[in-house]
């Protein structure tokens, strides 16, 4: 559900009805310090949720929260007004606009003055570097971006894949000079911000862009943890408390997850995980993500018909590409062994053209046709389509189909390695999603290392029973126990392909005014879950409760 301006049907009366509730609810104690709380969007429940996150998180610390926000996020308008008053609701009643420039009149010493003019004079010189670059160059000088010791370099890459709609840096354009400018204004709003406010945490929808990475990797450079949010309602909330963890993969947070949900479910985990997973087409409500790959408008084919309807060679090993949506931050985890998703893709196939002992598929990510960025992806692979090279799986087909005939996949950071896993099938790894130090992914760490593991898939032997339990275990702690709903705001799926009218966005309201009367904010799973990781040294938000009833 979004937030607009003018207001949507059944905001209004939201903000109306509840404005006192909250207010009444906040505990009662001398504040010390404050927590930031991110209010860079437009999508209802991702404002909520990180209103309740920043709120509780304040509580526990004895602090109050204050808003920030700006003008836009990616490449959509953020209705500032409607923010503020949204927040308000909350008890916050500051939020402050990091891209609006500092006002120089108020000078805090003539050494703060010189360090801002040494700053600017290097992100302009920075700029012009990159001016006259392109291609390889270019995509390398980006990611080697890094101010005050500060790396920024992946977050500027993805805010320019995603409002662009390019699949990778070819030239510094318009929209990548933009991009830049930006990253400058909110690298210093956020110093000002931090400067203005003793902050005690950080709280934010994401960590990837630079609307979200940015203030995320400035709080931590200056000692303030920050807590990273990720979906909508139920949200996986990962605590950060250092520079070096922002820009570390998801595996070291996952193993503390694990662990706890070990000695939490005990013997019920394996059956409950292997009841979850592997995904299929009659799981799909079971999580969201599932619905992309599995859901309505999808077939199931056996081996044999698609065996013939692919036209594969059942003489040779098969061996499927799992591509990605170019323009989906492809930084967000650690240790791409190639510039972009694209970048990849291009070499991924290169190769293929030139090792035809194995039958090569390919299979566009379902969420990037479902939001209709195909374009991409057909330029890319349709010269080895038209030579022979490669086979495109069909959209129409379930990824469960495929368990059937694969023999091996590639991929990068997605979800697709832990499920080929978790029904026995390799996954050979270009970077390092959250199961990549698991024993059931083989994650070469060169590129070279990456090329010589694909020409030996024919070797590739399918993985144990006890390796394909593992993958379910994880897979089932990800997506299941590390997601916390919130009672206080309606679940919210993804609306990619969903259509939605007026009337829905008033009845969201309206069940969220009806939630804000009915339930004590101490009665929410959400904040539970979070009181808990505020005071312990653990990564991740859990609420196994949950999980357990699945």
């Amino acid at each position: 559900m979004l937030v607009m301006d003018p207001p949507v049907k059944g905001f209004a009366e939201f903000v109306q009805e509840c404005g006192e509730i909250w207010r009444s609810r906040l505990p009662r104690h001398s504040h010390s310090g404050v927590v930031l709380v991110e209010l860079i969007h437009n999508n209802a429940t991702a404002l909520c949720m990180n209103l309740l996150v920043g709120c509780y998180v304040a509580e526990f610390l004895g602090a109050r929260p204050v808003g920030f926000t700006a003008p836009t996020f990616t490449k959509y308008p953020v209705p500032m007004d409607q923010v503020r008053a949204l927040a308000a609701v909350f008890g916050v009643k500051e939020v402050i606009n990091i891209e609006q420039k500092e006002d120089h009149k108020i000078t805090a010493s003539v050494l703060r003055e010189w360090k801002r003019f040494r700053t600017q004079l290097l992100w302009r010189s920075s700029r012009s570097k990159l001016s006259v670059l392109d291609g390889d160059r270019l995509r390398a000088a980006v990611l080697e971006l890094n101010f005050d010791g500060v790396w920024i370099g992946d977050l500027v890459y993805d805010s320019y894949l995603y409002p662009s709609q390019k699949a990778t840096i070819n030239e510094f354009d318009s929209v990548l000079a933009a991009v830049y400018d930006r990253a400058n204004l909110i690298f210093a709003g956020t110093e000002n911000l931090i400067r203005r406010y003793a902050a005690r945490a950080m709280v934010v929808s994401h960590t990837v862009y630079v609307e979200y990475g940015l203030p995320s990797r400035v709080a931590l450079r200056y000692g303030i943890p920050v807590f990273g949010k990720a979906g909508l309602n139920p949200v996986i909330v990962r605590k950060y408390r250092s520079l070096e963890e922002a820009t570390i993969p998801p595996p070291a947070g996952i193993q503390k997850a694990v662990s706890f949900c070990r000695e939490a479910l005990g013997d019920s985990l394996p059956g409950l995980a292997d009841a979850f997973y592997p995904p299929s087409p009659g799981k799909v409500g079971e999580s969201n993500a599932f619905r992309y790959g599995y859901g309505s408008g999808k077939r199931e084919e056996d081996r044999s018909g698609l065996i013939r309807f692919l036209g594969l060679d059942p003489k040779k090993k098969t061996c499927c590409i799992m591509a990605h949506m170019f323009v989906d931050a492809p930084h967000a985890c650690a240790d791409l062994l190639f510039a972009d998703y694209y970048q990849w893709l291009a070499a991924t196939l290169s190769f293929v053209a030139r090792t035809p002992s194995v039958n090569w598929l390919v299979r566009q990510h379902p969420y990037e046709i479902l939001v209709g960025q195909e374009q991409n992806f057909q330029e890319i692979v349709a010269p080895y389509v038209a030579n022979g090279t490669v086979t495109v799986v069909p959209d129409d087909v379930t990824t469960s189909s495929l368990f059937s005939c694969v023999d091996a996949v590639t991929t990068c950071s997605g979800t697709a390695g832990i499920e080929f896993a978790s029904v026995g099938i390799p996954c050979i790894l270009a970077a390092k999603p959250y199961y990549a130090d698991y024993s059931f992914a083989l994650r070469p760490r060169t590129q070279a290392a990456y090329f010589k593991a694909l020409s030996e898939i024919s070797t590739l032997p399918r993985l144990s029973a006890d390796e394909m339990n593992l993958a379910k275990e994880i897979a089932y702690v990800e997506l299941k126990c590390l997601p916390v709903r919130s009672a206080l705001v309606p679940e919210t799926p993804d609306l990619a392909g969903l259509s939605t009218t007026d009337e829905d966005f008033r009845a969201w309201w309206l069940d969220v005014t009806h939630r804000f009367k009915t339930n004590q904010p101490c009665d929410d799973p959400l904040y539970q879950s979070l009181h808990r990781l505020v005071h312990s040294d653990e990564d991740h938000a859990l609420e196994v409760k949950s999980a357990r009833r699945a």
